[in-house]
Protein backbone atom coordinates (compact mmCIF):
# COMPACT_ATOMS: atom_id res chain seq x y z
CA UNK A 1 0.00 0.00 0.00
CA UNK A 2 1.33 3.80 -0.76
CA UNK A 3 2.21 5.44 2.16
CA UNK A 4 1.08 9.28 2.64
CA UNK A 5 4.10 10.17 4.77
CA UNK A 6 7.00 12.53 2.33
CA UNK A 7 5.76 15.68 2.81
CA UNK A 8 5.43 15.55 6.59
CA UNK A 9 9.12 13.51 7.23
CA UNK A 10 11.53 16.01 8.98
CA UNK A 11 14.26 14.97 6.98
CA UNK A 12 12.27 16.08 4.07
CA UNK A 13 11.01 19.95 5.37
CA UNK A 14 14.97 20.12 6.06
CA UNK A 15 16.28 19.06 2.65
CA UNK A 16 13.59 20.63 0.84
CA UNK A 17 14.66 23.46 0.18
CA UNK A 18 18.63 22.82 -1.01
CA UNK A 19 16.70 20.27 -3.56
CA UNK A 20 14.86 22.55 -4.77
CA UNK A 21 17.71 25.75 -4.93
CA UNK A 22 19.88 23.44 -7.36
CA UNK A 23 16.64 22.56 -9.48
CA UNK A 24 15.89 19.37 -8.52
CA UNK A 25 12.60 17.14 -6.67
CA UNK A 26 13.13 14.76 -3.86
CA UNK A 27 11.41 11.90 -4.44
CA UNK A 28 11.87 10.09 -1.49
CA UNK A 29 14.21 10.16 1.82
CA UNK A 30 14.47 7.30 4.36
CA UNK A 31 16.03 7.41 7.64
CA UNK A 32 17.30 4.22 8.94
CA UNK A 33 18.88 3.29 11.89
CA UNK A 34 21.30 0.38 11.58
CA UNK A 35 22.24 0.43 15.80
CA UNK A 36 23.64 2.53 17.62
CA UNK A 37 26.73 3.26 15.26
CA UNK A 38 25.27 4.09 12.19
CA UNK A 39 22.25 5.95 10.91
CA UNK A 40 22.19 4.95 7.16
CA UNK A 41 20.04 7.98 4.84
CA UNK A 42 18.89 7.04 1.54
CA UNK A 43 17.64 9.67 -0.50
CA UNK A 44 16.32 9.52 -3.75
CA UNK A 45 16.62 12.82 -6.21
CA UNK A 46 15.76 13.81 -9.76
CA UNK A 47 16.37 16.98 -11.92
CA UNK A 48 13.35 19.52 -12.50
CA UNK A 49 14.50 19.66 -16.10
CA UNK A 50 16.37 17.36 -18.29
CA UNK A 51 17.84 13.59 -17.36
CA UNK A 52 19.90 13.49 -13.76
CA UNK A 53 23.27 12.51 -14.17
CA UNK A 54 26.04 11.63 -12.02
CA UNK A 55 27.80 14.90 -11.75
CA UNK A 56 23.95 16.30 -10.04
CA UNK A 57 23.66 13.42 -7.87
CA UNK A 58 27.18 14.31 -6.32
CA UNK A 59 26.67 18.36 -5.64
CA UNK A 60 23.27 17.39 -4.32
CA UNK A 61 25.16 15.23 -2.22
CA UNK A 62 28.28 17.39 -0.92
CA UNK A 63 25.08 20.32 -0.60
CA UNK A 64 22.97 18.11 2.12
CA UNK A 65 25.81 15.77 3.57
CA UNK A 66 27.47 18.83 5.88
CA UNK A 67 23.73 20.00 7.27
CA UNK A 68 23.11 16.10 7.53
CA UNK A 69 26.09 15.54 9.76
CA UNK A 70 25.21 18.30 12.12
CA UNK A 71 21.56 16.84 12.43
CA UNK A 72 22.45 13.23 12.78
CA UNK A 73 25.86 13.29 14.02
CA UNK A 74 29.06 12.85 11.38
CA UNK A 75 30.20 9.62 13.18
CA UNK A 76 27.48 7.89 12.80
CA UNK A 77 25.94 8.79 9.12
CA UNK A 78 25.97 6.85 6.20
CA UNK A 79 24.60 8.36 3.03
CA UNK A 80 23.13 7.32 -0.57
CA UNK A 81 21.66 9.65 -2.96
CA UNK A 82 20.36 8.10 -6.39
CA UNK A 83 17.47 8.52 -8.98
CA UNK A 84 13.86 7.26 -8.90
CA UNK A 85 14.50 5.34 -11.95
CA UNK A 86 12.70 4.17 -15.54
CA UNK A 87 9.62 1.99 -13.93
CA UNK A 88 10.12 3.10 -9.99
CA UNK A 89 7.83 1.99 -7.44
CA UNK A 90 5.75 4.37 -6.38
CA UNK A 91 5.90 4.35 -2.17
CA UNK A 92 3.49 7.84 -1.32
CA UNK A 93 1.18 9.63 -2.76
CA UNK A 94 2.76 12.71 -3.37
CA UNK A 95 5.01 10.53 -6.05
CA UNK A 96 1.48 11.14 -8.59
CA UNK A 97 2.35 14.82 -8.31
CA UNK A 98 5.95 14.87 -8.20
CA UNK A 99 5.78 12.35 -11.72
CA UNK A 100 3.12 14.59 -13.10
CA UNK A 101 3.22 14.69 -16.98
CA UNK A 102 4.35 10.92 -16.83
CA UNK A 103 3.44 7.40 -18.10
CA UNK A 104 2.22 5.65 -14.63
CA UNK A 105 0.59 1.94 -14.29
CA UNK A 106 -1.96 2.02 -11.33
CA UNK A 107 -3.15 -1.14 -9.94
CA UNK A 108 -7.13 -0.19 -9.10
CA UNK A 109 -8.67 -2.65 -6.79
CA UNK A 110 -12.28 -1.08 -7.46
CA UNK A 111 -11.61 -2.13 -11.16
CA UNK A 112 -9.35 -5.23 -10.20
CA UNK A 113 -7.14 -4.45 -12.79
CA UNK A 114 -4.29 -2.43 -13.81
CA UNK A 115 -5.02 0.94 -15.35
CA UNK A 116 -2.11 2.59 -17.37
CA UNK A 117 -2.21 6.28 -18.55
CA UNK A 118 -0.25 9.95 -18.27
CA UNK A 119 -0.65 11.56 -14.96
CA UNK A 120 -3.08 14.36 -14.92
CA UNK A 121 -4.48 16.42 -12.76
CA UNK A 122 -3.77 15.35 -8.85
CA UNK A 123 -6.26 16.44 -6.41
CA UNK A 124 -5.96 15.62 -2.08
CA UNK A 125 -8.27 12.70 -2.77
CA UNK A 126 -8.14 11.16 -6.76
CA UNK A 127 -5.95 10.94 -9.38
CA UNK A 128 -6.41 11.39 -13.14
CA UNK A 129 -4.98 9.39 -16.05
CA UNK A 130 -5.26 10.26 -19.64
CA UNK A 131 -4.94 7.27 -22.00
CA UNK A 132 -3.29 6.93 -25.40
CA UNK A 133 -6.74 7.58 -27.29
CA UNK A 134 -7.27 10.97 -24.40
CA UNK A 135 -9.62 9.12 -22.76
CA UNK A 136 -9.42 10.17 -18.95
CA UNK A 137 -10.36 8.33 -15.60
CA UNK A 138 -10.15 8.88 -12.25
CA UNK A 139 -8.77 6.96 -9.25
CA UNK A 140 -9.40 7.19 -6.18
CA UNK A 141 -5.85 7.01 -4.01
CA UNK A 142 -8.13 4.58 -1.29
CA UNK A 143 -8.86 2.90 -4.69
CA UNK A 144 -4.47 2.50 -4.96
CA UNK A 145 -2.95 -0.86 -4.24
CA UNK A 146 0.34 -0.23 -6.20
CA UNK A 147 1.58 2.29 -8.68
CA UNK A 148 4.63 2.59 -10.70
CA UNK A 149 6.88 4.31 -14.01
CA UNK A 150 5.39 2.74 -17.20
CA UNK A 151 8.48 3.69 -19.45
CA UNK A 152 7.51 2.87 -22.86
CA UNK A 153 10.07 2.25 -25.29
CA UNK A 154 9.82 4.40 -28.16
CA UNK A 155 10.99 2.91 -31.75
CA UNK A 156 13.58 5.22 -33.98
CA UNK A 157 11.92 4.90 -37.59
CA UNK A 158 15.52 7.66 -38.87
CA UNK A 159 12.95 10.35 -39.70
Amino acid sequence: MLKNELRDNELYKLLKPVADGLGMTMVEVQKNICGPAETKVVITVMKNDGETSIDDLETFHRAVQSLLEITIGRDILSMETGTPGLERNFRDYAEFEIFRGRQVKVYSTSASDWISGRIGQCTQDAVVLTDDDGNEVSIEYKDIHKARLDYKWIKNTGR
